[in-house]
């Protein structure tokens, strides 16, 4: 039996030839699995208390060459799930802010948010080149190392994650963040609609 055989039998089994899921809830899958067991350096997380801005996450990973001598090239990418009235800017600014604290040790970040599993399931496939809007609401990064982060979402689903934009100015990397349910080392600079 082959390892794709093996994996797809894990994801969910087989009825007769045919998956019992999708094309992209299996590349999904495949990707979760990769990335779990491919990954070399673990992530390391900050405690955060309270229950301000909280979110599901969907998975993380990191991308480019994780290297224990020289991390910085490297960015951890985080995929959430919201549900869809969350997509407002106060809300968003609340898990941001979550993002920046619980990833207090990590220099760059890029989260990708969606309003389901199956809207993430689409993030792998064909699809999402072909129409974008509709599985990804929004995305947040961050760099310590530039003191800049960036917001952007779409108010809804299939609207552009351009939409709303946010540049925020973040503390510098090792800086300590304080408990409040939005820091004030997480700074508005600019609000822009196209």
């Amino acid at each position: 039996m082959g390892i794709l055989t093996r994996v797809l039998t894990l994801v969910g089994g087989w009825v007769g030839t045919v998956p019992i899921f999708s094309i992209p809830t299996i590349i999904a899958a495949l990707f979760l699995s990769v990335s779990v067991l491919g990954q070399s350096t673990a992530v390391e997380k900050c405690k955060v208390e309270g229950k301000t801005g909280k979110y599901k996450l969907i998975s993380e990973a990191w991308s480019g060459t994780v290297s224990k001598d020289d991390p910085t090239d490297d960015v951890l990418m985080v995929f959430i799930q919201l549900e869809p009235e969350r997509f407002n800017t106060e809300e968003l600014r609340r898990v941001a802010a979550r993002i920046n604290r619980v990833y207090c040790k990590t220099i760059r970040v890029q989260a990708v948010f969606f309003e389901d599993i199956d809207s993430f399931s689409k993030y792998f496939s064909p699809d999402y080149l072909l129409r974008p809007n509709e599985c990804v609401r929004g995305f947040y990064s961050f760099d310590r190392e530039e003191r800049s982060a960036k917001l952007e979402f779409s108010t809804k689903l299939g609207n552009p994650t351009t939409e709303t934009q946010m540049d925020i100015e973040i503390a510098p990397f090792g800086a300590r963040t304080g408990t409040s349910p939005v820091p004030t080392n997480l700074f508005l600079l600019e609000l822009r609609r196209p």
